[in-house]
């Protein structure tokens, strides 16, 4: 739901730089709850942003924002003592060879008979060693084939990496409920508690991410005072990223749940490609539990084509993973959204720094703006999707919003067709289960998009076949909750 001292202090802020602009003021924001009908969020405001030379004129009507607005946490987080953080310690066996070598360090590895020296980058979708050869090609050996060059260190604690205002302790209630919530059952009878404890175990790093977090925090600054069973109702969906290679996830839920088929892992193998491991839940065929998603870190190569590799002879998507959540929050899309909990401690990680802030006042920022976000192909589709849910948003991320619409709107080719009826889809209310419920979200996407300058471009491209297109993608997943997972998911990409 959104605050509504946020939009306030924001109208204040707003007047107090810029002049406001009394023409065209949007209507009042709507609570940002999955609906299929919901009003444009933003009151206009004179803008202060830097044209694009050579850029087409977008729309006659453009929401005038500030270029830059950057709020504060409030006074409920507080600082972490990292000398009290606690470690996942392998219990079950040897440490993790995947965290044997820091990333970045100088190694050899035996390739094709051949000693390849180069730098550690990580590791692949199978947790073999990946590597950057001298030419900054990328190579793949086993760990076991891998020498360190010189001294060297094990991977860190991900936490270690991180600057000190990245961690706040969760406040108490926030604490509790997320306690309560991971013994929920996700899979079976087994409970999210039970997945996390396994990974920790067997020395692997775990967090809880997405949308969980992003709307307890909005819960808590609308009221500090919110118990632990008001929190719980919001995190309904466990979703963790972990520093386990796909393999390592796959076997650790058909050995958590024998009982089941395949440990009631649905996703298909080769989503093990961007690190995903699906179980639980309806699509399993258990409708008595929530479900789990499991992620790997991501480094590098999420956006990238699949290929042959000829190292390993084997066409994949390059993906590769390591020990890294500021890389991993990097290839998300909103700080909002990349937000993670740590289990272990109690401690939320806003690797941004910006997240925590943004999740209480409702505000959408891409996480790394210098980024080529063109890539990206879901951006501009749920930046709109929080817009329909009265997130307010600056001129500097829409202006980064309207070039990848440029991108993503105008598709040149059936591919990028396809890719954008799919996005829609996906992001589409979760209850526009009929023709009319999805006519009435396209009315109002429009209408966003023409308040944010972009109209123009929804109306070439959502028209004719592709609007049907869109419609029936939407009621493929509001009625039926089919379809293929979606991955790669776009860099924080959650409810």
């Amino acid at each position: 739901m959104p605050r509504t001292d946020s939009v306030n202090r924001f109208a204040v802020l707003r007047t107090t730089t810029t002049p406001a602009d009394p023409a065209g003021r949007s209507p009042a924001a709507s609570p940002p709850t999955d609906t299929a009908v919901a009003a444009p969020p933003l009151a206009s405001v004179a803008d202060t942003a830097p044209t694009t030379p050579g850029r087409a004129n977008l729309s006659s009507v453009r929401a005038r924002l500030p270029w830059a607005i950057a709020p504060r946490r409030t006074a409920i987080w507080q600082p972490v003592d990292r000398s009290a953080l606690k470690r996942p310690i392998a219990t079950a066996g040897a440490a993790p060879i995947t965290s044997s070598i820091a990333i970045g360090t100088r190694v050899e590895a035996a390739i094709g008979g051949v000693r390849i020296a180069g730098t550690l980058e990580g590791f692949d979708y199978r947790g073999r060693a990946v590597l950057l050869d001298g030419t900054g090609q990328r190579r793949i050996a086993g760990f076991d084939n891998v020498i360190a060059r010189s001294p060297h260190r094990a991977a860190p604690f991900c936490l270690d990496a991180l600057p000190p205002e990245a961690l706040a302790k969760a406040p108490a209630s926030l604490a509790r409920a997320m306690r309560q919530a991971l013994e929920l059952k996700v899979n079976g009878n087994h409970t999210a508690r039970e997945y996390i404890d396994r990974f920790h175990e067997l020395g692997y790093e775990v967090y809880i991410v997405g949308g969980c977090v992003r709307d307890a925090i909005s819960l808590l600054a609308r009221d500090p005072n919110a118990t632990p069973y008001q929190i719980l109702p919001l995190i309904n969906d466990i979703d963790i990223v972990t520093t386990a290679p796909p393999p390592v996830a796959r076997h650790l839920c058909e050995k958590l749940a024998p009982e089941l088929r395949q440990g009631g892992v649905w996703s298909p193998p080769f989503v093990e490609q961007f690190g995903v491991v699906l179980a639980g839940g309806k699509k399993a065929g258990l409708a008595d539990s929530e479900g789990i998603d499991i992620a790997c870190m991501k480094r590098t190569g999420i956006y990238d084509e699949a290929a042959v590799h000829p190292d390993t002879n084997e066409k994949a998507f390059p993906t590769t993973f390591g020990h890294d959540l500021l890389a991993d929050a990097q290839l998300r899309d909103f700080c909002a959204n990349a937000l993670y909990y740590d289990p272990l401690n109690d401690v939320v990680v806003d690797p941004s720094t910006r997240g925590i802030a943004d999740a209480e006042n409702n505000l959408l920022h891409v996480v790394k703006p210098q980024r080529d976000h063109l890539a990206e192909p879901s951006l501009s589709a749920r930046f709109y999707k929080f817009r329909l849910r009265g997130w307010e948003t600056d001129g500097e991320t829409l202006a980064i919003i309207r070039r990848h619409c440029q991108m993503a709107f105008l598709p040149k080719n059936g591919k990028q067709c396809y890719a954008l009826t799919s996005v829609l889809g996906r992001v589409a209310p979760k209850d526009a289960n009929t023709r009319a419920a999805v006519e009435a979200w396209l009315k109002q996407l429009e209408q966003v998009m023409e308040f944010d300058g972009v109209g123009d471009l929804f109306r070439k491209s959502i028209r004719g076949r592709t609007r049907e297109w869109v419609i029936e993608q939407v009621l493929k997943r509001t009625r039926m909750g089919a379809g293929a997972p979606h991955v790669p998911a776009p860099a924080g990409g959650d409810a």
